[in-house]
């Protein structure tokens, strides 16, 4: 009989293994563009609040260079107004990803956030309840930063009067 057969027969039959199942998972790096990692509520509605508010900056530069009648002033304003639309579209969605990983999903759900009622319930859900306590998949739960709060609340309150206000108007 070899040794590996050997060792399996003469191991206690009613004796718990010995392997160690649950691996360690280490907190990734915390950068804005990258999907790797988790973030809570807090620091999902303060990166939210700073991608908004670069995005209306910059929407409204571009509309005023519109606005302006130069040709000149608007070919500025859209050279530098739309990059700046599209990098914080790209953060907001790499903090979507992270913010579903808190909660235990894949990346892929925020998908879900394009259909066209749902995605409003959906989103108000992730950016709303809270994450996941423990250690998952994804790695550690991270503690907010005060400013985090501070900005995670002006967040939340923008992201419900933009997701809530459409209703009520029409």
């Amino acid at each position: 009989m070899s040794t590996v057969a050997r060792e399996a027969f003469d191991r206690e039959p009613y004796r718990a293994p010995t392997a160690n199942l649950r691996h360690e998972v280490e907190a990734s790096d915390d950068t804005w563009f990258s999907a790797e990692g988790r973030i809570g509520v807090f620091r999902y509605n303060a990166r939210a609040f700073l991608c908004m508010l670069v995005m209306g900056v910059a929407a409204g530069a571009m509309s005023a260079g519109a606005a302006s009648g130069s040709s000149a002033l608007m070919t500025v304003s859209m050279i530098i107004g739309l990059p700046l639309v599209l990098v914080a579209a790209v953060a907001i969605i790499f903090c979507a990803i992270k913010r579903l990983h808190d909660l235990g999903f894949v990346g892929w759900f925020c998908l879900i956030g394009i259909i066209p009622i749902v995605g409003t319930f959906w989103v108000l859900f992730y950016s709303l309840v809270p994450g996941k306590e423990d250690d998952n998949n994804y790695g550690t739960r991270r503690e907010a930063s005060g400013m985090d709060k501070i900005l995670g609340s002006l967040g939340i309150a923008l992201t419900v009067i933009m997701l809530i206000v459409p209703f009520l108007i029409s």
